[in-house]
């Protein structure tokens, strides 16, 4: 320690004034760059949960659009079912106004 004071006191007080703010000027750096990788983890983190949460989002959509396509072919299948009673339906009808008017 006696010997760092000796030494220091050999450096000329203008060059010890400069490194003190070197060492002051690299310390705040490295504190700043500490504060912006922690922002930037941070950050990296919100966009992988945005990410995450949109993958889910489309993932609820594409079921959701399969459901849909899988329900309209049930309802096609159902109405091609019903048509041709629905046909015979209107036969019927068609052929009782004929013999209603006929009387």
């Amino acid at each position: 320690m006696v010997r760092e004071t000796i030494l220091l006191l050999l450096i000329p007080s203008d060059t010890l004034i400069l490194l003190m703010q070197m060492f002051v000027y690299v310390f705040v750096q490295n504190e700043k760059k500490a504060e912006l990788g922690g922002k930037s983890d941070r950050a990296r983190d919100a966009v992988a949960k945005l990410t995450s949460a949109i993958e889910q989002m489309r993932q609820s959509r594409d079921e959701k659009v399969a459901d849909i396509t899988r329900l309209q072919q049930q309802i096609e299948v159902f109405l091609s079912a019903l048509y041709p009673l629905y046909f015979i339906k209107c036969l019927c009808i068609s052929f009782m106004l004929e013999n209603l008017y006929s009387f």
